[in-house]
């Protein structure tokens, strides 16, 4: 299997988070945090004023001012500090990550998100200033995210003009030596491969529309004067979310297809050994370090089949390869490995 495969698809799901998993993580929190917390209720407010006929005149500030009734609840903009801090974080955090400005988590998102969330946060920050326990908390912390885009911009040129260490730089891709997989791992390779760039492409896809979103909600929670234009702003933020909780709910699918479809390659390729391929993918799975040895002794099996599935759960990159002296190591959590087994053994068509 690929260092891509290996990098797309466990990246999130191994023991040891890298620090590229923590930016993500951090960054996908920020943004539903943002999405949630601080650009929902606004908009819910001026929904209501609209329902209820409270919404303020121009003079009074529009759908951002105070009027009797309006708003009808504090939307408790010092939240906003909450994303704030985050973005803080990566735009320090990230400083020495070689990030790819063209991933949907690289740097080029990070600053798109963080300019995004300072236009739309000073708009929010000033928005029913004088209504009770209003007074604007939250200018700080819309300043705040002007401050992470900056620092982001400028650790994007630093990296463009080699300002910075070249492991710190986005270089260009490393030329790895070239190896022959087997026919059983170029096959499964080229199937997870596929489904990998669909998901990144959906990713991508999605987090487009995910900040499109908010882009479009921010403008109309500036000029909403109508119930077409409030509907639309709402109908696409919620559309988005939508889009978002579904790549995630078929995220774990796709892992599951993915690894179901290479472990069952290498099992029909394996012959009468491969009956034992998902006993051993248990056996690793259920604590202790990963041998020949173990499976041999968990098994009930010679030392030559339980050689040769060690080798097979280190190209299907579950466990990792020989070093020295040094005994191997899981590569996955235990868990997903159980979930893999579960879901083949689903299926028995996939072993017959």
């Amino acid at each position: 299997m690929t260092t891509t495969i290996r990098g797309r698809l466990l990246g999130r799901f191994s023991g040891r988070l890298s620090a590229e998993d923590v930016s993500d993580i951090v960054y996908w929190c920020a943004g539903l945090f943002f999405l949630f917390a601080v650009l929902l209720p606004p908009i819910l407010l001026m929904i209501i004023g609209l329902i209820a006929g409270t919404t303020p005149t121009e003079a009074q500030g529009g759908v951002l001012g105070v009027a009797n009734g309006y708003p009808a609840f504090n939307p408790q903009a010092w939240l906003m500090w909450v994303p704030a801090a985050a973005m803080l974080f990566l735009s320090v955090w990230t400083i020495p990550l070689p990030l790819q400005s063209s991933s949907p988590f690289g740097r080029g998102a990070l600053i798109g998100a963080s300019f995004t969330m300072f236009i739309v946060g000073s708009v929010l920050s000033l928005a029913f200033v004088g209504a009770p326990g209003i007074d604007g908390q939250a200018v700080l912390a819309s300043a705040g995210f002007g401050v992470a885009w900056v620092l982001l911009v400028l650790r994007a040129l630093a990296g463009f003009f080699h300002l910075v260490p070249r492991s710190w730089r986005e270089a260009t891709p490393v030329k790895r030596k070239r190896t022959t997989p087997t026919t059983a791992t170029a096959q499964g390779a080229g199937k997870g491969g596929a489904l990998t760039s669909e998901s990144l492409a959906r990713n991508q896809l999605l987090s487009r529309w995910v900040w499109g979103g908010t882009v479009v909600a921010a403008i109309a929670s500036v000029i909403l004067t109508s119930w077409p234009i409030a509907l639309v702003a709402v109908g696409l933020l919620v559309w988005a979310l939508v889009r978002l909780f579904q790549f995630f709910a078929a995220g774990n699918r796709l892992v599951l297809e993915t690894f179901a479809d290479l472990v069952t390659t290498r099992m029909g390729k394996l012959g009468p050994d491969g009956p034992f391929l998902l006993d051993a993918m248990v056996a690793v799975a259920s604590g202790g370090k990963p041998s020949a040895a173990m499976l041999q002794e968990r098994l009930g099996i010679s030392t030559a089949t339980s050689l040769v599935l060690m080798k097979e759960l280190e190209q299907l990159v579950f466990v990792s390869a020989p070093e020295g002296t040094a005994s191997r190591k899981l590569e996955v959590q235990p868990k997903l490995i159980r979930q893999i087994v579960a879901h083949i053994r689903a299926r028995p068509e996939r072993v017959a």
